[in-house]
């Protein structure tokens, strides 16, 4: 990186549970996949289903077939009604995505009607192209969730109104620090301030809207950005920079 972006170092400490938002039944996942990326059926699709699956800790090869997936998670009515964490190797995990999601979703809300730099454009495509959530996967500090919640919701179709029960995994108030990279510190510091405290009443992550991902804004660090390489002004002096793996 370079000077064109500024980086700085969040940290925020949950007040409320975080609820995980992945579905763990294959049938689920398949369409949760489908909906979000727009894939239909075949081996695109059945290779993304798996590795959904291995991100939430299931022992499974990435070329695992239909018959694999539905075993590898029948065993109980409770785990096929989950809605959970994904993992890796350092434990849970929230999305960088989830976290840029929510600095967009607050932007709109508090600038919904301001016009930000010389393209004019809204808070939130304003922010979705300058700003950036360095981590794929920021850690929840947990190998396991805390517990899991069954939450009942009411929906109405065809056959009239009838109720649903999902459980939810949940972490009690973790701490998540992430870096945040800034396009030539486009965002001014009040409106950060701004962000942030309305973001801390409407929370990151699933179930946002029964109260849970509250949080409160613990620390902001400004960190330097590690030296990029001068790439074409090396080719412009007559020699050739590769970068090393």
């Amino acid at each position: 990186m370079s000077d064109l972006f500024t980086r700085y170092r969040i940290t925020l400490d949950l007040t409320a549970k975080i609820m995980g938002g992945t579905p763990r039944d294959p049938k689920v996942i398949e369409g949760w996949i489908k909906t979000k990326m727009g894939l239909e059926q075949g081996d695109a699709l059945r290779a993304m289903v798996a590795r959904t699956m291995i991100d939430l800790g299931h022992d499974l090869m990435e070329d695992a077939t239909e018959e694999q997936i539905d075993a590898a998670i029948g065993s109980t009515v409770a785990e096929k009604s989950t809605n959970g964490f994904k993992r890796d190797a350092n434990g849970l995990y929230v999305e960088g995505r989830q976290i840029k999601a929510c600095l967009k979703e607050n932007i709109n809300i508090i600038y919904g009607n301001k016009r930000f730099g010389p393209t004019k454009k809204g808070g939130k495509g304003y922010l979705a192209e300058r700003v950036f959530v360095e981590e794929d996967e920021v850690s929840l500090g947990r190998n396991e969730p805390d517990g899991v919640e069954m939450f009942i919701g009411h929906v109405s179709g065809p056959q009239g109104p009838r109720s649903t029960l999902t459980y939810y995994e949940y972490c009690e108030r973790p701490r998540l620090t992430f870096t945040l990279s800034s396009l030539q510190d486009c965002i001014a510091p009040d409106q950060w301030e701004a962000i942030f405290e309305q973001a801390e009443f409407n929370g990151v992550g699933s179930l946002r809207s029964q109260g849970h991902g509250r949080f409160r804004l613990a620390g902001v660090e400004e960190i330097a950005s590690p030296k990029r390489p001068k790439f074409f002004a090396a080719v412009k002096a007559g020699a050739a920079l590769i970068a090393a793996d």
